[in-house]
Order: C-alpha cells, then structure tokens, then sequence
C-alpha cells in the first residue's frame, strides 16, 4: 500500500511539475519569431552598393597607391573618405621597410623617423592610409587613378605597400530631399552612422 502511494505521490509531483514548466515556457507559436527593431536603421547607400578598388598606378611618371570607385547608388555622391588601417598579423621587416621608405619618401633624418616610430609604438598606434575624394561622383560613374595617402597625407609616391592596410571607415556625403547626409560605414563592425545637415 505504501509503494502505491508514492508512485501516486511521484506521478503527482512530475505532473505538477510539467504544467508549471508548460506555463513558464508558453506554446511554441509564441517563441518562433524574435522581436522586431522598430529603431533599425536602412542606409540610403549600402557599402555594397560601391565598388572600389586598390591598387597601384603610374601618374606623370610616378607610381602611386592609387583607388577606383564607381558609384551604383541611386544618389550623386558629393564627397567620399576611405580610411585604412593596419592588417593584423603583419610582419615586422615588412613594417620596417615600410617606415624606411616613407622616411626616404619625406627626407626625415634617422633621428626623427625613429622618434616618430617609437611614439606611435608607445601609443599602439596602427600604420594608416586613406583616400579623399572632394569630387561629385555621379550615379554610375567610375572615378579612377586617385592618389591614396599615409598617415595624416604623405604621399604614396614609389611607397606601394597597398597589401598592409584592410579598410577601416568610408565616410560618404550625398544630398537628399534638400538636406546634407554624411553616412558612415565601420567595415569591422559593419554598422552604419548617419549624420544630417539642413
């Protein structure tokens, strides 16, 4: 008689059990679909929808780092920056010829170049290069031999080392409706930022 009462007692318990756990966990119909964003934002220019290019170029003579873009947004570009910074895992003779051809590029002394080197060191600052274009970029136009630059502008003259940056930010300014867009895309994060003007 005891073994039947707590079998009783066992199944009560499971199935006291079972609808608290039906209860907490709700029907499945309800779980399937996650929450909408209401606040998710849709670029009117997806980075997709710019093609771009790095390469390297010769211009009067001289070999550059040198950028193509062609624009199949449905907006005229008025402005556009790429910013690169420095791909992981480089190794360290290709930095330290970079620096030495950047430092015959812009006549430093030794003295100042390693100044400058230990600085950034200090401060983990990557190698950088970017791209400035302060041109209308109509819809579908390509834009090509454009001078890439490093650090804060010196030049990519007979300095090619394209292969150690990865892209970083592009900053694109277009005009919609009467109002000045600047649309920021973060490659590594892949998110957008939108600034307006009126």
């Amino acid at each position: 008689m005891k073994k039947n009462i707590k079998i009783a007692g066992g199944i009560g318990v499971l199935l006291v059990v079972g609808v608290i756990c039906v209860f907490l966990l709700g029907t499945p119909a309800n779980n399937t679909n996650p929450p909408i964003d209401e606040n998710k934002f849709t670029p009117d220019i997806s980075i997709d929808q710019i093609d771009w290019n790095v390469g390297t170029g010769t211009i009067y003579g001289e070999n550059y780092v040198i950028f193509e873009i062609t624009n199949n947004s449905q907006y005229v570009i008025t402005g556009f920056k790429l910013t690169f910074t420095e791909k992981a895992g480089i190794s360290k003779s290709d930095k330290d010829a970079f620096y030495a051809d950047i430092q015959k590029s812009q006549g430093f002394d030794d003295a100042w170049m390693q100044e400058f080197i230990e600085s950034r060191e200090e401060l983990s600052q990557p190698i950088s290069m970017y791209v400035n274009i302060n041109e209308t970029i109509e819809v579908g136009e390509v834009t090509d031999n454009v001078k890439c630059y490093y650090f804060g502008g010196w030049t990519s003259k007979n300095v090619i080392y394209p292969d150690l940056f990865v892209p970083d930010v592009a900053t694109i300014k277009y005009e919609k409706d009467g109002v000045v867009n600047t649309l920021y895309y973060n490659f590594a994060a892949k998110t957008y930022d939108l600034e307006t003007t009126n």
